[in-house]
């Protein structure tokens, strides 16, 4: 596993989520921001 590779996405819709993750590959480290109630500005 290469350490220096990862994936960071923001989550709104869980069901879509779950279907397109499949899709990342497996040894890439993820991730996940819970966007479902917005994101914080600061």
């Amino acid at each position: 596993m290469n350490s220096n590779i990862a994936i960071l996405t923001t989550v709104i819709n869980h069901e879509l989520y779950q279907k397109s993750s499949q899709l990342f590959p497996q040894n890439i480290q993820k991730y996940v921001i819970d966007g479902t109630n917005g994101m914080l500005r600061s």
